[in-house]
């Protein structure tokens, strides 16, 4: 029970299967069949990379195993379809939701309820089952690194989710837009390796060949996502009509591209040159808005609880820590945002939030006013706090260096006076 699906470089390949009892069938790829490397002879699953440099050093220690995601699944079908609160709806509708005190089996739950409670099975007419093999198998194609991880990919789609609410969504988006929002929120950052676009320019990997330096990562989890959904038995778009499905695709295409930092300026360009007049009868407008909330969405961290955020600070920390430490080793020289020897977290978080995640937030409070409490106010208090670390900081080294000025000063007396 294996179905044929075409990769991203038009080759063949045999895609494994989730069949309804929850067991995996599938067989291994043909020798010839390259996407992101090889396929893996027992999963069927792409490797990350094997024509030139991978797009990390050792895909496999970082790979999801289907024995883990296997087990989240039979977990989330064991407990049925409607075990998950009414306080645990509301929860997932504010922006306060932190993932750290939820298992991973309870993240997957609580994907699958957005979907069911935004009504997209009956109105895109997939079932349940479809909806958790399209789940399992993005869930196994996020791999186990710091902060590009499956953790990551609920936070920004709960983020999505809650915008969805908060905003009213449903009162100026079509349904099959928002159903194209919160799949692309999921699937935005699939098969990440934990290594950044930088990486994967400089060290040539197959990624950067392949999409020609163009968005290689965002390029990547674009391919993923429309492997993953090739699959019938995990294939949510397959009820839409051919036209319905075009604009879909187009619409996830845009929205994940939109995810890449260099695009950033790019975006905020283009909205600022509406000069605040947002028609929501307008389709262009309502996409861009569309590129700025799964933006937001993609850098919310900071709008959490602190004791959310920080925790999320410190892995993304550690993934740049990681790829700069990787990239010395090579010969190539980091990005100074990534460079242990040059980052200190204060300040770090000063420059992003002062630069992007405040501005961005501010933009899309000027069409959407109801986020500048729950989303803006946070990270305000934020960029409050670690600024008043910076300042202390400064005052402490201020002080250090007169003290040790002082001193140089005393001995030179005491010297003269000898």
């Amino acid at each position: 029970m294996s179905s044929t699906a075409r990769l991203d470089d038009g080759s063949a390949a045999t895609e494994t299967t989730v069949v309804p009892n929850g067991e995996l069938v599938g067989s291994s790829a043909p020798a010839s069949a390259l996407t992101n490397g090889e396929h893996s002879p027992n999963t069927g699953r792409p490797l990350l990379g094997c024509c030139g440099r991978p797009a990390c050093p050792d895909p496999a220690k970082i790979r999801t195993s289907d024995a883990d995601s296997l087990a989240v699944l039979e977990r989330v079908r064991r407990f049925g379809a409607n075990n998950v609160s009414l306080d645990e709806r509301e929860a997932l509708r504010k922006t306060t939701f932190s993932n750290w005190e939820h298992s991973e089996y309870q993240l997957f739950l609580y994907l699958r309820q957005m979907y069911i409670d935004l009504r997209f099975p009956e109105q895109f007419n997939f079932d349940l089952e479809t909806l958790e093999n399209f789940l399992y198998d993005v869930f196994r194609h996020y791999n186990r690194v710091p902060f590009h991880n499956f953790h990551h990919c609920f936070m920004v789609a709960q983020m999505s989710y809650a915008l969805t609410w908060i905003n009213s969504l449903s009162e100026i988006y079509s349904p099959l837009e928002l159903f194209c929002l919160l799949t692309a929120a999921i699937c935005h950052d699939l098969d990440h390796p934990g290594l950044s676009n930088h990486y994967q320019r400089k060290a040539k990997t197959v990624l950067a060949l392949r999409y020609s330096d163009a968005s290689p990562l965002e390029n990547h989890h674009l391919a993923t996502t429309f492997r993953i959904l090739s699959n019938p038995s995990c294939n949510i778009f397959r009820g839409l009509s051919p036209s319905d499905y075009l604009k879909a695709r187009e619409a996830v295409v845009r929205l994940i591209l939109a995810t890449d930092m260099s695009r950033h300026h790019e975006i905020i360009e283009e909205f600022s040159a509406l000069s605040g007049q947002v028609d929501f009868g307008n389709a262009g407008h309502r996409e861009l808005l569309l590129r700025l909330l799964i933006k937001t969405s993609d850098v919310s961290n900071e709008a959490r609880p602190f004791p959310t955020a920080d925790r999320w600070i410190d892995c993304l920390l550690a993934e740049f820590f990681n790829e700069a430490r990787l990239e010395r080793s090579m010969g190539i020289e980091p990005l100074p945002t990534m460079d242990p020897e040059v980052v200190r977290k204060p300040q770090s978080q000063c420059h992003f939030i002062s630069t992007i995640a405040l501005p961005l937030a501010t933009i899309l409070a000027g069409v959407f006013p109801r986020i500048r409490d729950c989303y803006i106010g946070p990270i305000q208090k934020q960029l409050d706090f670690y600024s008043s670390v910076v300042r202390a900081e400064t005052r402490d080294s201020k002080t250090a260096a007169e003290k040790l000025n002082n001193g140089d000063e005393e001995a030179t007396t005491q010297e003269t006076t000898l």
